[in-house]
């Protein structure tokens, strides 16, 4: 029945004379339905369990006949598994659980109630040998099924140890236990006793090979037993390990430890113990047929040996690493990024905004213009591949993975960089195309140049710009002529040169390919690290002399905004490293995440600069600030000198004038009366002085002032 106020779903488990107990449906079944960030949810100070219930697994309850005769009835579907198609497992499982209900209600109605029912769980735990929390499982389930035991039958052919009962609080094998694990490693299936032989197998190549992984004995099982032709989502055929009907490598790493040796347990323990954070899965299935153009993309880092000067070359700015995105079958550079080294976060994640980004824009920035079937790459392909660098295992990394979802990363074996051999002849090739067309620029190798020769780090001439605009050329150039792949027959039959553009240009245009295209400001916007500022009048600070106003001006004048400027809110700023004139204002919880904003006038002068151009810029003026302060210390200690002389000789004449009386003596309780005192002995000491000048007094003195009429300065000591 359906409560008509609360909505609540019941279900009557005992009749009696004027009540009934009943059972919520839509509650908890068990600890495991509850959410995990509330099993545990401490208290907090100044809010009552009102405003912060707990949630809790149902209970049955007594509730009045005569209010649930008006209640209207619905149904309530239960899923019931057939008798016939269970295991022997699954069997055993049926009959221990059934039991003990049947054992708990063989006197009702005490086990409805809490003492009684306490009672009967510890006699069930004495017989059956099972935990307080399996049996409150059993007796909740047979609750909401409306005491129907076919609602116990459980689902043991998927835990990976079919004909076992498994233990309680023990974890379930073969299968993820959690959607979680499940997005993150694949769905998985069943281990079976075929599997078992073929993982066994595979064991035995491991130790036979000393020099492969067994990430390598994973692969070699799936092309040696599970390599066959299936049909994908989309209807497409394709040759290799079906993912879906083959198991992973956690279930296959799993299973593989009970055949492998104590020699080897510590042989794969120092495999894992190579790198310090733990790698991503780099395979994706066993396909052994060629790949189609966005299916998989390499990155990798360059870090040249060269110096750039600053926007106004006024000093040197070195450490320059470059990230190199490629398609793997074309082989076509889609993208690049020029970045600082110590910033390969910022780097990586523009090198992917650079990918879908309209390369006819981003090189007429630089003066370079283009047509759009010179450089055609602003899609996103399926899968990234790099290397165990540092910029690759971090914690940022792991940040660009959820980010780009639902394209996959993975990482290479420690110490296999042929693992991605394809980007890695492209930085050598692109590094000799650059020292060729731009002679003197680049070291080729650290102590590669000859003695006496002048170092091209002394005498650098190159701005960041224009480092780009000549990175941006060498591309160009190893995109359409400089670099060749392996021809294919299908291509030569249409006719298909072998560059990398026009491989790309003929996936496109046959829309044989796996690319898709992103918006470039959702995704800069959601990659660009979030730095700390604070909203004033000017705008949004950042630091480091940086204004920001919103692009729209009805943000900029919202009553929002103007709050947050006069209470000085802390907010997130979304800036891209490699150039601070745009910045993302961003907006938890609010329709519009993230808010454009430009520099303000007030910080014009930055504009074209990279953050770690203006970090240097500042710290090179407060350098200067402090020479100069230092410069004038000379005239600000003799001007210092100069006032304290002038206020001794201020001091001086005050003493003169009240006749040297000490400060101890003076009364400075009435300062009128006590300066009107004074007055009159200064005027009785110039009468004298004349007198003794003159020998006579003269016959008029001056009439004598009030207070009241002239005004006294405070003398220093009085202060």
């Amino acid at each position: 029945m359906r409560n008509p106020e609360s909505g609540i779903r019941y279900r009557i488990l005992f009749l009696k004379r004027d009540e009934a107990i009943v059972f919520d449906v839509d509650a908890p079944v068990g600890p495991k339905s509850i959410p995990p960030a509330r099993r545990k949810e401490s208290h907090k100070r100044g809010r009552t369990d009102s405003d912060n219930p707990r949630v809790k697994p149902a209970v049955p309850e007594s509730r009045p006949l005569g209010v649930l005769v008006q209640w209207p009835k619905e149904s309530w579907p239960v899923a019931i598994r057939d008798r016939d198609g269970l295991t022997d497992a699954e069997q055993k499982f049926y009959d221990r659980a059934s039991a003990v209900v049947e054992f708990l209600h063989q006197d009702e109605p005490s086990i409805y109630y809490p003492k009684e029912r306490a009672a009967l769980i510890r006699a069930a735990i004495d017989k059956f040998h099972l935990t307080q929390r399996t049996i409150r499982k059993y007796l909740r389930s047979y609750w909401r099924a409306g005491k129907d035991t076919q609602a116990l039958t459980s689902d043991l052919s998927n835990c990976g140890a079919a004909g076992k009962l498994r233990v309680p609080n023990s974890a379930k094998r073969g299968r993820p236990r959690s959607q979680w694990l499940q997005d993150r490693i694949g769905p998985g299936t069943n281990v079976q006793a075929s599997d078992q032989h073929n993982i066994k197998k595979a064991a035995e190549w491991y130790r036979g090979n000393v020099k492969n992984t067994l990430e390598d004995a994973y692969l070699w099982m799936l092309g040696a037993y599970y390599s066959n032709s299936f049909a994908n989502d989309d209807g497409t055929a394709a040759w290799g390990a079906d993912p879906r009907v083959t198991i992973n490598f956690q279930q296959f790493e799993y299973h593989c430890a009970r055949y492998l040796n104590p020699f080897d347990n510590e042989r794969r323990k120092a495999e894992k113990s190579r790198g310090s954070k733990k790698p991503r899965d780099r395979h994706v299935g066993a396909q052994t047929a060629a790949l189609e153009v966005g299916t998989v993309a390499e990155i990798d880092a360059l870090h040249t040996n060269i110096s750039l000067v600053s926007s106004d070359r006024n000093f040197v700015i070195g450490g320059l690493v470059v990230f190199i995105v490629i398609e793997y079958v074309s082989a076509l550079i889609i993208g690049f990024s020029v970045g600082w080294d110590g910033e390969p976060y910022e780097s990586c994640a523009d090198a992917l905004v650079k990918c879908v980004t309209d390369k006819v824009e981003w090189c007429a920035q630089y003066g370079i213009g283009i047509e759009a079937d010179e450089w055609p790459a602003r899609h996103c392909p399926q899968h990234f591949h790099t290397d165990r660098g540092s910029a690759f295992m971090s914690q940022m990394a792991d940040r660009i993975v959820e980010v780009m979802r639902p394209n996959r990363f993975t990482n290479t074996p420690p110490m296999s960089p042929e693992s991605k051999g394809g980007v890695e002849n492209t930085v050598r090739l692109v590094k000799n195309v650059f020292m060729a067309m731009y002679p003197g620029t680049w070291i080729g190798k650290v102590g590669s140049q000859n003695r006496g020769v002048p170092s091209p780090h002394k005498d650098a001439a190159l701005t960041r710009n224009d480092f780009i605009r000549a990175f941006m050329n060498v591309v160009l150039d190893v995109n359409q002529k400089v670099r060749q792949t392996a021809t294919s027959p299908q291509r030569v039959a249409r006719g298909v040169p072998n560059s990398p553009v026009a491989i790309y240009n003929d996936a496109l245009r046959t829309h044989r390919h796996r690319l898709r295209r992103l918006a470039p400001v959702r995704l800069e916007a959601d990659l660009m690290t979030r730095m700390n500022a604070s909203v004033s009048d000017e705008g949004i600070y950042l630091g480091y002399e940086l204004y920001y106003l919103p692009d729209d001006v009805r943000h900029y004048q919202s009553a929002w905004f103007k709050k947050m400027a006069q209470d000085k809110t802390k907010v997130k700023l979304a800036l891209n490293r490699e150039t601070v004139d745009v910045a993302f204002l961003c907006r938890g919880g609010k329709e519009e995440g993230f808010i454009s904003c430009s520099l303000s006038p007030r910080s014009a002068q930055f504009r074209g600069m990279s953050l770690r151009e203006v970090q240097m810029n500042r710290t090179r003026q407060n350098e200067l600030n402090t020479l100069e302060k230092h410069n004038r210390l000379s005239d600000r200690t003799e001007r210092r000198a100069s006032m304290q002389r002038d206020a001794k000789e201020a001091q001086a004449k005050t003493q003169k004038a009240v006749g040297y009386i000490p400060n101890s003596e003076r009364d400075i309780s009435n300062r009128r009366e006590h300066r009107s005192n004074e007055r009159a002995i200064e005027r009785q000491k110039l009468q004298e002085d004349l007198r003794h000048r003159h020998g006579h007094v003269p016959s008029q003195a001056p009439p004598p002032t009030t207070d009241a009429d002239s005004f006294d300065y405070p003398d220093i000591d009085d202060e």
